[in-house]
C-alpha cells in the first residue's frame, strides 16, 4: 500500500490487494486481486458507514482493557 490514496467514503473488501501508488477515488467500494473500482457507493451505503463508525467507535470507548 505504499503512497496508495483512498479517497473518503471508500470500502475496501475483505482480502482485497492494495497495490503501490495507485489512487482510488471516494464513494467506491473496492474488491479484487488487485483491487479495482466495482461500483459507487449509494447515500445508503455512506449512511451505513456513518452509522457503523459511531456504533464501533462507542464500543470501543466502552470497552475495559
Amino acid at each position: 500500500m505504499d503512497n496508495a490514496e483512498i479517497g473518503e467514503y471508500t470500502l475496501i473488501g475483505a482480502g482485497t490487494l492494495i497495490t503501490s501508488n495507485k489512487k482510488f477515488p471516494p464513494g467506491v467500494l473496492i474488491m479484487g486481486s488487485p483491487g479495482k473500482v466495482v461500483r459507487e457507493l449509494t447515500e445508503e451505503d455512506k449512511k451505513y458507514i456513518d452509522e457503523s463508525y459511531e456504533w464501533y467507535l462507542e464500543a470501543a470507548q466502552n470497552q475495559k482493557y
